[in-house]
């Protein structure tokens, strides 16, 4: 009986599905029948319920607000109908600990309009509405003060057992509301930063990277020119200080992950990714990142 869906965050500062990053990390430290029973528990259910998001097939509105990454970014990207709104901060942030761009990010990543995948992977940059619609990853841009009234909306469309025709009734709704809006969004940090992120990746578009030792190269290449850059842009510098800083090994399977996304479906992806996530909780950088980033110990 169900005819459309809303998703949106618990409280006002994220969409996020809230995977305890704690019991990972002492799952992965556990030891006999203990040990990695909730992580591989963890990702099969998170892959398992992110797959069915994209399939859903009815019209499923998803709420980005505040910070869209992990698990929460997993569920949103799936949706067929997804808004940003005025503080939304969407990143695949995991080369930060040591893990990968997960959630089907293989196939999204490497669907954006070359090199901005590889620069969202490679620096865990954050993307706003503006920039989020710019390179599809949402379709529309909304103050979150209107959550309300569209769901109020919502309502009151004639909704039909057709899913298409549904569908419609969303798509002609959430643009109407957005030509309406005249609430004010951030500039697009990927508009003034486009001429300093392209020349980092020429060199890719000269080779078919194919081995490791190809994406070794294109990575040192990467490094030295995004360190010759000179430039006061705090975004920039940002996504340069969490590539620097970032997994090394997570670098590399990026690489991977971008070359083989663009030739296999989404359910190719998510089944794939889902051995990439059960061999990082075997790996020791994201135990690392993890204790890096989250767990802190009393001095």
């Amino acid at each position: 009986g169900i005819v459309a869906m809303v998703m949106v965050g618990a409280g006002e500062k994220a969409f996020s599905a809230g995977g305890d990053i704690r019991q990972l990390y002492n799952s992965m430290q556990a030891e006999g029948d203990e040990h990695l029973n909730y992580a591989d528990a963890f990702f099969h259910g998170e892959y398992s319920k992110n797959y069915r998001v994209h399939r859903f097939g009815k019209p499923l509105i998803a709420w980005g607000h505040g910070f869209v990454m992990g698990g929460g970014l997993g569920l949103f990207i799936g949706a067929s109908h997804r808004v940003g709104t005025e503080t939304l901060k969407l990143a695949w942030p995991e080369i930060r600990i040591g893990l990968f761009p997960d959630v089907a990010g293989s196939y999204y990543l490497s669907c954006l309009p070359f090199p901005l995948g590889h620069w969202m992977a490679l620096t865990g940059s954050q993307m706003n509405a503006v920039d989020c619609k710019q390179a599809g990853l949402v379709n529309y841009c909304l103050p979150n003060a209107e959550l309300g009234g569209l769901i109020e909306q919502l309502r009151d469309q004639p909704w039909q057992e057709n899913k298409a025709m549904n569908n419609q009734y969303v798509r002609e709704l959430l643009t109407r509301l957005e030509q309406q809006s005249e609430a004010s969004f951030p500039e697009s940090n990927l508009a003034h930063n486009q001429a300093l992120i392209e020349p980092l990746f020429a060199s890719m578009l000269q080779q078919h990277f194919i081995s490791l030792a190809d994406n070794k190269s294109a990575l040192v290449d990467i490094a030295a020119k995004i360190n010759a850059v000179e430039s006061d842009n705090a975004w920039f510098n940002q996504g340069r200080k969490n590539f620097n800083e970032g997994c090394p090994a997570t670098a590399h399977l990026i690489m991977r992950q971008l070359q083989l996304g663009k030739d296999m479906t989404l359910k190719e992806v998510v089944q794939w990714e889902l051995i990439l996530a059960l061999q990082s909780v075997r790996h020791t950088d994201f135990l690392e990142g993890i204790r890096s980033m989250a767990v802190s110990y009393p001095h």
